[in-house]
């Protein structure tokens, strides 16, 4: 549980840091670097976004989009089919994906729906949705659950991450199979 529990967190921090990152990027450019004219619900729009970000440590974030909105009155970021991809020095990458994304700059809340997949090398999550608050330190993956990894695979409804103790807590009609190389059991 050690490894989900670092998996999970490593994949907050990165979609943290890569909304934070975008949100800097999209108020500090002029609206000549738009590329589409800013439609008029939205205060900047940005078609084909790509983001990088190097840290002293040696690792990097990417975004990519097909676009974002920025609506300044409400604080808010629409990202529209975002991949998100941290790559660290001597560790498998991590990529988030999902068919759309929104972060609220007042409350330090996140989410990402539907169609979300995080992937770590033979590590992968599915989910509906997911949901970040800086808060309450959490991340919140709901709706048809699913994490599969070599020699398990586990459903459940509602699985929750506290970015404090890294507890991992799985609810709601929890099914895991474990899978050994010379049998396979099922536990719910």
């Amino acid at each position: 549980m050690n490894q989900k529990r670092l998996f999970l967190a490593v994949v907050f921090v990165v979609c943290l840091a890569a909304i934070g990152y975008g949100l800097y990027w999209v108020a500090s450019h002029s609206v000549e670097e738009v590329v589409e004219p800013v439609a008029p619900s939205v205060d900047m729009s940005m078609q084909g976004v790509e983001l990088t970000r190097s840290a002293s440590d040696g690792s990097r974030w990417t975004l990519v989009a097909k676009s974002a909105d920025y609506h300044q009155d409400e604080a808010l970021v629409d990202v529209h089919a975002p991949t998100l991809t941290w790559e660290r020095q001597n560790e498998e990458p991590i990529t988030v994906t999902a068919d759309e994304g929104r972060v609220n700059q007042e409350s330090g809340e996140a989410e990402m729906w539907p169609n979300v997949v995080i992937v770590s090398g033979e590590n992968t999550v599915y989910a509906k949705q997911l949901n970040y608050s800086d808060a309450k330190r959490e991340l919140v993956l709901t709706k048809d659950v699913r994490i599969e990894r070599e020699g398990m695979d586990l459903e459940a409804p509602r699985v929750r991450l506290d970015l404090t103790t890294n507890e991992i807590t799985a609810t709601g009609g929890v099914t895991a199979v474990l899978i050994d190389s010379k049998k396979s059991t099922a536990e719910e």
